[in-house]
């Protein structure tokens, strides 16, 4: 019989592993109390994007099974879970799958080595508390209907069963089929999934031929036909939809056997990824990885060195080769990696334990403390957390559901941006589109818009649009819904009140306009010029002609003058001379006409700016050939993209006297690649070259300035525009498309002088052919501007008869010490021009100095001359100055030149 002594030592190592099990128990509910309350505090709710589309897609599954290559798992799992959380509580149903998740990778880290149901406790919570606290952001955010999660899930627990099964001698046929069922419903919830089957069977193989108690053939048979019921959703849906199984859907459809993947994209995802993991492991996380392989390898642990340091380096490698770094998909890589981390991490306790020479419970306290302190660490980081600004979330939803189904009648139709049509279309009874599908204001897609939308009226449906108010500029969308139908507003909201971020809806204030039929015949409207010395009056008239049009004629008067007969679409600007301080202008048809005409006065001696975004107000896109349109989309809503080539028509309203008239274009490479640049050619209507310039494909905007004509008295003047591209280098080929985005074109007047003073960065751009920043203002005082390395004015002005000076102010001294000098060269038509300094303010750093050189009478050409000037380039962000990567020439503040003295 036992004595005693061994009872009562017995007594107490039960007693304190109850002791350590009890607060291990205590540990993992506050960490879920915890993790719980930080999620609840910083959650939003993300009712767009792939959520929204996962939900949609759960909702209408008949109809999208078979149409849909998405696979088909993750709706499933939506479907069931939809009627328990309903379609507010839903953006929340991915929480108890994340903490699920946590627990089976908790699992196996406890299941990594043979210790007391007390010591893998331990570990278990030791590994959910290194998980949460790994990017508690990406937990919020992973809360909201992405499918990523539930794949996760599926995963661990695949794996976490096989290692069940192979610990028990193979016996457990019921793990076998359920680590093949939860592999496969993976892979029908996400392809990517089935990669772990490699690791797995690898580990399974290895462990056979140590153990032939388990038998191979028969655990391979259970495991493939759970799998293939698993996957069987899948299978369906590829079966049905592409009449084949053997590729998923999305493989078929993209006809490609690995959609996203892109070995050339390796350079830039990789790094990202590794930074991404290097700057949330901290100190504990990628040490306790180092120590969990050091003592993997010591001690031959299989399930490490076989199943999750293949599967942490194969989805890792995989990921890499995405066309983009996306945190969630490598969030896997965190999920498998950290078990062992964990294993690391209590390898070091326990040999710690070991060296202080601790007993068995001893180490259960070491193994207790380490517990304590992940815990702790991970609670601490996400206690005070908050979120920086109010966040949509589901009690904000539900006000902004109420607004709409109180301001909207029933299955009415309302278009408005990304992301508040998803928003609206998901929560409310009204069907919600996104207006980026009628906001293409082209010639050839009018009469498509105008029927659909017409259709619809007839169908009695009651239409509307939200758009910002016209204070802050109509959305794209709602300006071409103007040019062609009636807009009345019925209600405004602030988005704020909803918490509607700036990536659902970004504005000051919304406005809900009713869309109906033009109803008026005649539209009139009051105008008022500053004072009596009339102007120039643009007008944009919408979108009176197209083919599903049954107008005959539309005239244009003011004051009962006609201005035009036969107007066209869109902007149209007129010469009105003075006499009177206000008139009428007046728009007839024989067919409704739109109620506003959104007159603006300009000045003679104004500038005229087209934008051609298709965020522009009002929108400028019949001045462009149709080459302009067919690019979709544009690289930004800002631009217009064209490929090869295209036209422009320039308005041209004034009365030309003694003056040039001059197209500044404002264009920027549709691609970027170094070494490499566009030319550019401007043509006439004669096909006579106006200009020649070269465009750096960088990311950078570029000024061109076209001269048109002089002396001449014309409407509107056609410029053509060709593209081509080019190496850099001599006879090297290039990959760069010859496409470009065209911002804008600014149409100026400059008067025909005998001498020319350039003011840089604020009257400039009629003369700047090539070379230069945007504007800046150095010292808060000075309009400047940095030039390239080449910088080239054109020239204008009359023959002279004496010799001439040019001066040249610039920003001296603002280079970094030990930068290059800029060893300024100035030519002028082709001839170099000795430039001295004559005056200069300031004392040392940055100040104003003033060149001067002599223009031979001989150097002037008629008409046109060519002003360069070259420089040494220095980047300050390569000498710590600024963050600034641009090449820096010198900064030009003005160019004089004048009669010599």
């Amino acid at each position: 019989m036992p004595d005693e002594g061994s009872k009562e030592m017995r007594a107490d190592a039960g007693s304190s592993s109850k002791a350590v099990l009890w607060s291990a128990l205590c540990l993992t509910a506050c960490l879920l109390a915890v993790l719980v309350s930080y999620v609840l505090r910083n959650y939003y709710v993300k009712a767009y994007s792939d959520p929204i589309n996962w939900l949609l897609y759960a909702v209408n599954i008949r109809e999208k099974f078979s149409d849909s290559y998405w696979p088909v798992g993750y709706p499933l799992f939506l479907k069931a879970a939809l009627p328990l959380f309903g379609k507010y509580a839903v953006f929340l149903s991915n929480l108890p799958v994340l903490i699920i998740m946590g627990a089976v990778s908790g699992l196996l880290a406890g299941m990594l080595e043979k210790k007391t149901l007390c010591e893998k406790l331990l570990i278990g919570i030791g590994c959910f508390a290194l998980l949460i606290s790994f990017d508690p952001g990406k937990i919020v955010y992973l809360s909201n209907p992405y499918r990523d999660p539930l794949s996760f899930l599926l995963i661990v627990t695949s794996v976490a069963l096989l290692w069940r099964y192979i610990d028990g001698g193979g016996k457990s046929l019921v793990s076998m089929g359920l680590a093949g069922l939860a592999l496969g419903y993976a892979y029908s919830v996400r392809e990517t999934s089935i990669l772990i089957i490699i690791p797995m069977l690898l580990y399974g193989i290895v462990e056979w031929r140590l153990n032939r108690d388990i038998k191979l053939w028969r655990s391979i048979l259970v495991f493939g036909l759970f799998a293939l019921a698993g996957a069987l959703p899948l299978l369906l849906q590829s079966f049905t939809g592409m009449g084949q199984s053997v590729l998923p859907p999305q493989a078929v459809a993209s006809q490609d056997l690995l959609p996203g993947l892109h070995v050339e994209t390796q350079k830039s995802t990789f790094p990202r990824a590794v930074e991404y993991f290097a700057g949330n492991g901290g100190l504990i996380y990628l040490p306790a990885l180092i120590a969990g392989l050091v003592f993997a390898l010591m001690s031959k642990n299989r399930k490490v060195l076989l199943v999750l340091l293949p599967g942490v380096a194969l989805y890792f490698l995989f990921y890499s080769f995405y066309e983009r770094f996306v945190s969630r998909y490598f969030y896997i890589v965190v999920v498998l990696s950290m078990p062992l981390a964990a294993y690391g991490l209590y390898a070091v306790a326990g040999l710690a334990a070991r060296f202080m020479k601790l007993s068995g419970q001893g180490q259960k306290y070491m193994y207790l403390f380490v517990t304590l302190v992940l815990s702790m660490r991970a609670a601490l980081g996400l206690i005070g957390a908050k979120p920086e600004e109010p966040l949509f979330r589901i009690e904000n939803a539900r006000e902004l559901a109420e607004y709409i189904d109180e301001v909207l009648p029933e299955e009415a139709v309302v278009y408005t941006q990304r992301h508040l049509c998803e928003v609206i279309d998901f929560f409310t009874s009204v069907d919600s589109y996104p207006c980026y599908e009628y906001c293409y204001n082209d010639s050839l897609e009018l009469g498509e818009l105008f029927e659909a939308v017409e259709k619809k009226i007839v169908q009695g449906r009651d239409l509307f649009v939200i758009s910002p108010s016209r204070d802050e500029g109509l959305c794209s969308g709602a300006t071409a819904l103007e040019g062609l139908f009636k807009l009345t507003e019925i209600s405004r909201f602030k988005p704020a009140d909803y918490n509607l971020q700036s990536d659902i809806y970004d504005c000051e204030e919304a406005v809900v306009f009713r869309i109906g039929r033009w109803d008026d015949l005649e539209v009139v409207h009051q105008i008022q010029w500053p004072d009596n010395n009339g102007g120039i009056l643009q007008v944009d008239v919408g979108r009176l002609w197209h083919e599903k049009s049954k107008r005959v004629k539309a005239e244009l008067y003011y004051n009962d003058e006609l201005l035009s007969g036969s107007i066209s679409n869109g902007v149209s600007f007129y010469r009105i001379n003075g006499g009177s301080s206000n008139g009428l202008l007046t728009l007839r048809s024989d067919n409704p006409v739109r109620p506003r005409l959104d007159p603006v006065v300009l000045d003679m001696s104004d500038e005229i700016t087209l934008n051609f975004g298709e965020d522009s107000k009002p929108l400028f896109t019949d001045f462009l050939s149709e080459s302009f349109l067919e690019m979709r989309p544009p690289r930004s809503p800002r631009v217009r993209s064209v490929h090869g080539g295209g036209s422009v028509r320039i308005p041209v309203p004034w009365e030309i006297g003694a003056e040039w008239v001059y197209a500044t274009f404002v264009v920027r490479a549709y691609e970027k690649l170094t070494g490499h640049r566009l030319v550019l050619e401007f043509l006439n209507a004669e096909e006579k070259i106006l200009r020649t310039a070269f465009v750096p494909a960088d990311d950078l905007g570029h000024i061109i300035s076209v001269p048109l004509f002089s002396k001449e008295d014309m409407d509107e003047f056609l410029v053509s525009l060709k593209i081509r591209a080019e190496a850099e280098i001599s006879g090297v080929e290039t990959t760069l498309p010859p496409a470009l985005d065209l911002d804008r074109v600014i149409v100026s007047r400059v008067p025909i002088v005998n001498e020319l003073e350039i003011n840089v960065g604020s009257g400039d751009r009629a003369y700047i052919v090539d070379g230069f920043y945007k504007e800046e203002v150095f010292n808060g005082e000075y309009p400047v501007r940095w030039t390239y390395d080449r910088a080239i004015f054109d020239v204008r002005m009359l023959e002279p008869s004496k010799q001439m000076d040019l001066e040249l102010r610039h920003v001296a001294g603002v280079r970094a010490k030990d930068a290059p000098s800029s060893d300024m060269e100035v030519m002028f038509n082709g001839e170099r021009i000795e430039m001295a300094i004559v005056s200069e303010s300031g004392g040392e750093g940055p100040r104003i100095e003033t060149l001067q050189g002599t223009l031979r009478l001989e150097a002037f050409r008629p008409v046109t001359n060519m002003l360069e000037v070259r420089t040494s380039t220095w980047t300050p962000a390569d000498y710590g100055a600024t963050s600034d990567r641009r090449k820096l020439g010198i900064m030009l503040e003005k160019i004089t030149i004048k009669e010599a003295k």
